[in-house]
Order: structure tokens, then C-alpha cells, then sequence
């Protein structure tokens, strides 16, 4: 039962995901119908279609799907996650709606290109992984991840402007801001 599989059609019927019953963040979805309402509606709201967003932290892709449905086959979403577990997850939710005009880049985001200790909650918490440790989960385990700036991945896939950033990465968002000193000084800055 821990690991049994349910389909989750969000709000709006809009994307669909599929969330495990042990993790917290899909219990929250599955229980509340939503996640972070305010947030969502908030970023719905300044997304349009054929817009680039970037999804840096991007968990199990509860906001990607749904900004990937938002911005149509028209724009274009890039996606953020390091944790192994979290990419899979996404993977999955991206393939299961068909989204094409989606990337993932399965790196943390920092300063500058490298690898990084990521810390690894127990199963059924992995969305709340960390470059840090913290008080919000014991850590189960650590890893290595390999770490890019933000300004090398928008050169590398040829972003000719970025409308809008969704940043949630357990604190070290400081350090994803130090990585993007050309994106977010450019005249078309998010």
C-alpha cells in the first residue's frame, strides 16, 4: 500500500498527475485538491501561452504540468530537479500528459558548474531534499549532483528570453540567484 499509485486530475481539468500515497506532497494534493492555492493561482495568472518558464526545483511536477498546460505546445518549460527520486516521478507526470515542449535538467542550480552534496530525506519526503540539511526531514542519505548555473543552461539551450522563474529549492535559492547574474540583468529579464 505504501507505494500504491493514484491518478490525480488537477484543478481546471487541466494536466494529470500520478502521486504515490507515501509521499507528503501528493497526500496534500490528493487530500486538499490543490497545492499551495495561493502560490499557483498567483503564477497561473502571469503565465500565458507561448511563454518560457523555468521550474527550478521542480519536485514531482505538480507545477511544471500545470505551467506546461499553460503555456501550450506553443511556449516552453524547463524544468529543474537534482534528486534522482523527483526526476523519476516528473519523468513520469511529463510522459503521461504528453507534454513535448517540456525539458528537464536533472542538475541543482548554483554559482557555478561542479558537483554538490545533496541531502536525501526518507522515502515518502524525498520533495523536501536539500543541498543543505535541515529540520524538516532526517537525513537518510547523501549523494553527489552535478551543479550548473543558470546562465550556462539558458545558454546551452539557446533562451532568447525567459518570461517567468517558479524557485523552490529548500534555501539555497541565494545561490541559484548568483548563478543567473546575466539572465536576470538582460532588458528581457523574467
Amino acid at each position: 500500500l505504501e507505494f500504491r499509485r493514484v491518478l490525480f486530475r488537477s484543478l481546471d481539468d487541466g494536466p494529470v498527475l500520478e502521486l504515490r500515497l507515501n509521499d507528503q506532497i501528493g497526500r496534500e494534493i490528493l487530500r486538499d485538491g490543490d497545492f499551495e492555492p495561493e502560490l499557483r493561482q498567483a503564477m497561473l495568472t502571469m503565465v500565458k501561452p507561448g511563454m518560457t518558464v523555468l521550474d527550478v526545483g521542480a519536485n514531482l511536477g505538480f507545477y511544471t504540468v500545470l505551467l506546461a498546460h499553460a503555456v501550450t505546445p506553443a511556449g516552453r518549460v524547463v524544468a529543474f530537479e537534482p534528486n534522482p527520486v523527483m526526476q523519476e516521478e516528473l519523468r513520469h507526470n511529463l510522459a503521461l500528459n504528453q507534454f513535448e515542449h517540456v525539458t528537464l535538467q536533472p542538475v541543482a542550480l548554483g554559482k557555478g558548474e561542479g558537483e554538490l552534496t545533496f541531502h536525501c530525506p526518507p522515502p515518502g519526503a524525498e520533495g523536501h531534499g536539500s543541498l543543505q540539511p535541515n529540520d524538516s526531514f532526517s537525513v537518510q542519505q547523501t549523494i553527489r549532483v552535478r551543479c550548473r548555473s543558470l546562465d550556462a543552461v539558458c545558454e546551452e539551450l539557446r533562451l532568447p528570453a525567459v518570461d517567468v522563474v517558479k524557485l523552490d529549492v529548500e534555501g539555497a535559492e541565494l545561490q541559484v540567484f548568483h548563478g543567473a547574474t546575466r539572465l536576470l540583468s538582460s532588458p528581457h529579464r523574467p
